[in-house]
């Protein structure tokens, strides 16, 4: 070898030394990050028929990816920040499962299409909104399924005092109905309407109103509860078909009319004041 090529050579594994060293030094003293949760390829088992709502408002299609969870999927918005929707197939054996939720403040970001860097995420103790998950972490049987929901992908601002006396006993009354009846297809999900344009921490768009929409597949009829995103709001139960006019979603496609104007007879949740 010449003498020139052997000197690039030594230099050349000096440097490669000196990157190996460097790089193992900054993996050493770099900070311990949860690592992403790991996600299901496809959501079809968790709809109902195997097919996903459809979007029937092109605009709320931009920047929406779909994220599907174990037991859950989500339609995620890059504009408003927040999940449009949170699909959910319960059966009485995963609700049964679920008796006792992992309850943690950690959320993760999720790496890919719903990736949202790294936000302050905590809203103000003096906000009227608090942090809410559109597929609630209690309907998820596995610890694996309910640490998944701590994404940011399906965090919701939701009116604190709306959410405690309302929403939580809006969301025990379904798990009720599936412990009784079995089987229910679930879709949660916000309204953006009224004007409706505030941002919380410059990022979360504040929905108008939550929804959530339940399919009994073995009486063939579901119904959508209701409310406003607000202190004071009353609960409502309407029909399949009105809640998709409203939300420019068609919840269960190919679903005959007649299933979504016929009522499903909803628990009452246990309201609290």
């Amino acid at each position: 070898m010449k003498p020139s090529i052997r000197i690039l050579a030594i230099l050349l594994a000096a440097l490669l030394q000196i990157f190996s060293e460097t790089a193992g030094a900054t993996q050493k003293n770099a900070p311990k990050t949860a690592a992403p949760a790991r996600l299901r390829n496809s959501c079809a088992p968790i709809y109902l028929n195997g097919t996903a709502p459809n979007l029937r408002n092109r605009n709320m299609a931009v920047k929406s990816r779909e994220l599907c969870l174990d037991h859950a999927a989500i339609m995620y918005s890059g504009i408003s920040h927040t999940p449009l929707w949170a699909a959910e197939h319960l059966t009485r054996e995963m609700v049964a499962q679920a008796e006792h939720p992992v309850l943690t403040d950690d959320i993760k970001n999720e790496r890919g299409p719903v990736a949202a860097g790294n936000p302050e995420y905590k809203f103000n103790d003096n906000s009227p909104y608090e942090i809410g998950y559109m597929a609630p972490p209690e309907d998820m049987p596995t610890v694996r399924a309910q640490r998944q929901c701590y994404t940011l992908a399906n965090l919701i601002p939701v009116s604190r005092v709306s959410n405690a006396g309302i929403w939580k006993p809006v969301e025990s009354a379904v798990r009720e109905y599936v412990k009784n009846d079995g089987e229910l297809y679930v879709v949660t999900g916000a309204l953006f309407i009224n004007g409706s344009s505030r941002f919380l921490k410059e990022r979360f768009l504040v929905p108008s109103h939550l929804y959530k929409v339940v399919f009994d597949p073995l009486k063939n009829r579901g119904a959508a509860y209701l409310i406003r995103n607000e202190p004071g709001t009353v609960l409502q139960v309407v029909g399949i078909g009105q809640i998709e006019k409203m939300a420019g979603i068609e919840f269960f496609p190919g679903l005959p009319d007649a299933s979504k104007q016929e009522l499903l007879k909803l628990p009452k949740p246990k309201i609290r004041n």
